[in-house]
């Protein structure tokens, strides 16, 4: 078991770092094709994605020493099919004989061709779930096996002198049948859980609301490009951090987004739009909306950096960017109390998040 321990934990690992890149393209795609990001599905293609990482890593962790595999003088391949069914007798393992039974089913004999049936078991469990058809399966199961063979014959793609393991046809087989068995033994359990279709339908019907999520990741997206603009700012024109942040955020914001009804570039890529009566917004109340936001982030931009350059102005910042957070978390309260999802510059404003989902959806149907 110590021998699979550190690939899985490594596999792990380096999820969690993809996993963190991944996430916000990943949200702004599911917003753009399904409308809303389902909880579920985001658990299933990522465990998906954990599961193809983990398989990967126990095919070729631990790494060597180069050295060392340098001086192997050990088989490159094995192109004799079933050779595992020789090894059975070579283990002393007697079926009229309940003695053998305990050594065999410890030893490697038992062990490897058991971990290479069920190692792509799962594989074939997560295509059945994504409605994939018998017979694709099995050839997908058996092309993830190849690569994952060819990979140990290639030495890791020439990284090493040789390959430090056995490309083996015995090893084909039983990825294969593990990947088409995973499919044929849990493709009943698979019934009881939640349809794709069923899924991309509800998030479709959310996708027309605007939640506080999606209005979050539109908010990442246009905040980092509010911080290159400032960093323009600062290396071309000289300004100090601070100014260069308040003019690029109102510029942003303002200058470049009122006159399109709001819509920047993270609003875009989320599908939303700044309406107002069940209509599109003037430019007047887009522009007042954002000055009014915009006030709050740059007094909590400007707390932050008061308190980090730790002048005598620090605590008065400071004092303005809790007060920022703590009406900030008052007003979500209220909304969420009142059912009125609009933040308090909005109802100043008289504006609102609106999706354009539907909108989408439509053109393509009537383009269809």
């Amino acid at each position: 078991m110590r021998t699979y321990f550190f690939p899985i934990s490594a596999a792990f690992l380096t999820f969690m770092l993809i996993a963190s890149l991944c996430a916000l393209p990943y949200a702004i795609v599911s917003y753009r094709r399904n409308g809303a990001v389902s909880a579920w599905k985001t658990a299933v293609v990522f465990s998906f994605a954990l599961y193809l990482l983990t398989a990967y890593f126990l095919t070729v962790l631990p790494l060597p020493d180069p050295a060392e595999v340098a001086a192997y003088t050990s088989e490159r391949y094995d192109l004799t099919p079933f050779h595992f069914i020789s090894g059975i007798a070579e283990s002393g393992f007697d079926i009229t004989r309940p003695a053998t039974y305990a050594p065999f089913l410890k030893s490697g004999y038992f062990l490897e061709p058991l971990f290479n049936f069920l190692l792509l078991a799962p594989f074939g469990i997560f295509l059945g779930y994504f409605k994939q058809s018998a017979r694709r399966i099995l050839l997908l199961s058996f092309l993830c096996s190849l690569f994952f063979e060819l990979t140990q014959l290639s030495a890791l793609f020439g990284i090493y002198p040789r390959p430090y393991r056995l490309f083996s046809t015995d090893d084909l087989i039983l990825n294969t049948s593990g990947g088409a068995a995973g499919y044929f033994i849990f493709s009943g359990f698979l019934r009881f859980l939640p349809k794709m279709e069923r899924v991309d339908r509800r998030s479709a019907e959310r996708g027309a609301k605007v939640g506080y999520i999606r209005r979050f990741v539109a908010y990442i997206v246009d905040y980092n490009i509010v911080r290159l603009l400032q960093g323009a700012l600062t290396g071309y024109l000289g300004l100090a951090p601070a100014p260069a942040f308040v003019l690029a955020l109102f510029g942003y914001t303002i200058a470049l987004a009122a006159p399109t009804g709001g819509r920047t570039v993270g609003k875009l890529l989320v599908l939303i739009k700044i309406g107002r009566d069940g209509g599109s917004a003037p430019p007047g109340s887009v522009a007042a909306r954002f000055a009014l936001r915009n006030a709050a982030v740059a007094a909590a931009y400007a707390a932050n950096y008061r308190v980090r350059i730790a002048d005598e102005t620090q605590w008065v910042f400071l004092s303005a960017f809790l007060a920022v957070c703590a009406l900030t978390a008052i007003d979500m309260l209220y909304a969420f109390r009142k059912k009125d999802r609009r933040l308090w510059y909005e109802r100043l404003t008289r504006t609102e998040s609106v999706s354009t989902f539907r909108q989408k959806n439509n053109r393509r149907r009537q383009s269809g």
